[in-house]
C-alpha cells in the first residue's frame, strides 16, 4: 500500500518537555559559619575579609558591586547598603547584616592609612594598602580562607545564591528579595530561585496541616 505523507511537522504540535533548571550552586549556612568563625580578628586585612564574608552572604552583593563599595555608602544610621553600581546605574538601598557595623569599624581602624577611595582594598604583602582589591584578589582571598577553614572553594556567586535562597526560605518577600538584588523584574528572581524554595513551602504546608482534616482519626 502506498504512504501517505505528512507535509507538516507533527511534532510541533506536541508538548515540548520542560526542562529543570540546575540547583544553583550556593554556600552552606553550616559552611559559611564554619568559614566566618574561621577568621581571625587581629589584623586589618582579617577584618577586611570578615566584612566581604558578610556583605557578599547577607547583602547579596554581585561581586563588582562589593568591589565597587566607597567608605561613604554605608548608611550606618539605616544599615543600608548604597549600591551605585548595580546593572540600569540607578542606586539601590540593601539591608546589612548588624555585624557588619563594627567589623566595618574594626576594619576601617586596623587599616593603613593610603590614596584609595575604594571600601575595600589589597594589601601588598608587607601589610600595607596597594590599591582596591581586585575580582582576582578576591577570589584568590577566598580560595585561601576556604582552604585554611577545611572547605571546598565556593566562587563569590555562591554567596549570592545563598543570600537568595536561604532569605526566601526565612520568609522573605519575593518582590523584596528581588528589589535588594536589582534585578530589573521579580520575574526574573522569580524564574531564577522560585522553584527551589522546598524549606519555605514545608515549613508553611506543615504550620497548615493541623488545621486540614485528618483521614487518620
Amino acid at each position: 500500500s502506498m504512504r501517505r505523507l505528512v507535509d507538516d511537522n507533527p511534532t510541533r504540535y506536541m508538548e515540548k518537555p520542560k526542562v529543570v533548571k540546575a540547583i544553583k550552586r550556593r554556600v552552606p549556612k553550616d559552611e559559611f559559619l564554619t568559614l566566618y568563625r574561621s577568621l581571625p580578628t587581629g589584623k586589618w586585612i582579617d577584618r577586611r575579609d570578615r566584612c566581604l564574608l558578610l556583605t557578599l552572604y547577607y547583602s547579596g552583593l554581585r561581586l563588582t558591586e562589593c568591589l565597587s563599595l566607597l567608605p561613604t555608602d554605608i548608611d550606618y544610621d539605616n544599615r543600608l547598603i548604597v549600591v551605585r553600581s548595580g546593572k540600569g546605574e540607578k542606586p539601590r538601598h540593601v539591608p546589612y547584616h548588624p555585624a557588619l557595623t563594627d567589623e566595618l569599624s574594626a576594619y576601617l581602624e586596623l587599616r593603613p592609612p593610603f590614596a584609595s577611595e575604594y571600601l575595600f582594598v589589597a594589601d601588598d604583602g608587607h601589610g600595607r594598602v596597594r590599591g582596591q582589591l581586585t575580582v582576582g584578589g578576591l577570589r584568590a582571598t577566598l580560595e585561601r580562607r576556604f582552604a585554611a577553614a577545611g572547605l571546598p572553594y565556593r566562587n563569590p556567586h555562591a554567596f549570592r545564591h545563598a543570600f537568595a535562597m536561604d532569605f526566601l526560605n526565612g520568609g522573605m518577600a519575593l518582590s523584596a528579595l528581588s528589589t535588594a538584588m536589582g534585578h530589573a523584574s521579580v520575574v526574573t528572581t522569580e524564574r531564577e530561585y522560585a522553584s527551589w524554595l522546598t524549606e519555605g513551602l514545608r515549613r508553611e504546608y506543615n504550620a497548615a496541616l493541623p488545621n486540614v482534616v485528618d483521614p487518620t482519626s
